[in-house]
This record gives structure tokens, sequence and C-alpha cells, in this order.
């Protein structure tokens, strides 16, 4: 995964992760999902929430000044 990070971007080491991880019978992947849970302020100064899920259930919360901030926030916490 590292390489494919380093060698094609988040975009793509995420793409294959979710290929690799789907199950046989093509459900989902069994991997955490993030959702913008709430946005609030002005655009200049927008604060997201994001919340990290795994199997239905909410692992962590987490706000930041960008989608990404959240995001990465709340994957810190979660883990």
């Amino acid at each position: 995964m590292g390489a494919l990070l380093l060698d094609g971007g988040i975009e793509t080491a995420d793409r294959q992760c979710c290929l690799t991880l789907r199950t046989m019978d093509g459900g989902e992947s069994d991997i955490p999902i993030c959702k913008v849970i709430e946005c609030y302020g002005p655009t200049s100064t927008r604060v997201y929430m994001m919340a990290d899920y795994f199997r239905g259930k909410r692992l962590a919360c987490s706000k930041g000044h960008s989608t990404q901030q959240a995001e990465m926030n709340a994957a810190k916490q979660a883990l």
C-alpha cells in the first residue's frame, strides 16, 4: 500500500484498498467510512464535522477548517 500511495497518490491507494477488501459476494468492503455530519460558518472560515464509522458504529468525530483536516483528525481519534 505504501508503494501505491507514493506512486499514485491517496486516490489510487484508496481505490486499490477498496477493491482488495471487497467481499467475495460483491458487497461493500469492510473498511472504515468517513462522512461529513455537519458544516457551519461562512465560506471563508467554514468548519466541517466529520465522523468515522466502521460496521455501522461511530468510532470518532472531529472538526477542521477543511474536510481533509477534519477527516485526518477523526482518523487519529479512531486509532
